[in-house]
């Protein structure tokens, strides 16, 4: 379940670095290998907006816009839509639209308290798409899941389901339910991370689509959590902005930790050091230097030390050139 969670933050103007990016403003591809293991992935290009506007009120879990019709707008059956908040309190908040009709959209989970705030309405883009089919097919496919790619999706309660590609039917398949095709092709909540078990050979994944220029709010719960590095050039580690919203200490045994990938199927692991008012450092070097500078791509493992759920400010993914 994706809630919206109240939260504020700052936006900065990012450089371009990271990945291999291609893009004419505001559209572009971004190109993320894959080695055999396990890869963090990241959804940091988005689909066309469908629809925006300003909320006229909200109940619960409930929005109300009487200047639309989400009914001409929102029609396909197959498709997953999500609701993003582009500015005020709840500014970068994202949560998936479960129902709408002609003036009205509902959310899943609950919490919006928007305001008279600014949103707009994507369509979610699908594991299909992310990884292709058919002839178009990046992941290794099987009739089942033995010899077949897994993507780890988290469900949103910790835990994460699996999905394989079955290339007998061109489509990805739960590995719990191998055997019948989804209800509609499974959709990637672009907040989180997903993680690609790479079973056999290394594999290229390119993303197309559109830059997206407002910030995104990102949880994260005791144990585990993958989230997306918003920007598909890559940010620092300072400018994610979460040193505040992370548990910080003097050493990384009581610290959350940042699990960044080293593109050869390992990791290096961050924390923040309380010195200075919060200071980056690498888990092999916890008491000098600062890592801030370190730049992020794709997608991030946080492990979060605390047994309660943070809310943590990722910031916008702008663009100093276009």
């Amino acid at each position: 379940m994706k809630i919206i969670i109240t939260l504020f933050f700052t936006s900065i103007i990012l450089p371009l670095c990271g990945q291999t990016l291609a893009y004419t403003a505001p559209s572009g591809y971004v190109k993320s290998n894959l080695v055999v293991g396990f890869n963090p992935i990241g959804i940091n290009l988005h689909g066309d907006i469908l629809v925006s506007g300003i909320i006229d009120s909200e109940d619960a879990n409930v929005v109300t816009d009487a200047d639309v019709d989400f009914t001409t707008t929102l029609t396909d059956a197959d498709a997953t839509y999500l609701l993003e908040i582009s500015n005020g309190a709840q500014n970068g908040a994202v949560a998936v639209i479960t129902a709408s009709t002609a003036t009205t959209i509902t959310i899943e989970g609950s919490g919006i308290a928007a305001g008279a705030a600014s949103y707009a309405v994507r369509q979610a883009k699908t594991l299909n798409e992310v990884f292709g089919t058919g002839a178009s097919a990046t992941l290794t496919g099987s009739f089942n899941s033995t010899g077949s790619d897994i993507v780890w999706v988290p469900d949103g309660a910790g835990d994460y389901d699996r999905y394989y590609y079955n290339a007998n039917f061109n489509e990805f398949r739960s590995t719990a339910n191998q055997f019948s095709s989804p209800p509609k092709p499974i959709a990637f909540f672009y907040p989180d991370g997903a993680f690609v078990e790479v079973k056999s050979s290394p594999k290229t994944i390119t993303l197309f689509g559109e830059v997206k220029k407002t910030g995104t709010i990102i949880a994260a719960t005791a144990g585990f959590s993958i989230f997306t590095v918003p920007s598909p050039a890559g940010q620092t580690l300072d400018e994610l902005g979460l040193k505040d919203d992370l548990t910080q200490s003097f050493s990384s045994a009581a610290a959350d930790v940042f699990w960044v990938p080293d593109g050869a199927g390992g990791y290096v692991r961050y924390f923040v050091h309380i010195a200075g008012g919060g200071t980056w450092r690498s888990t092999t070097s916890q008491f000098f230097g600062n890592e801030g500078d370190t730049v992020v791509t794709g997608a991030i493992s946080i492990e979060r030390k605390s047994a309660s759920t943070s809310a943590l400010a990722e910031l916008p993914a702008f663009f100093s050139t276009l």
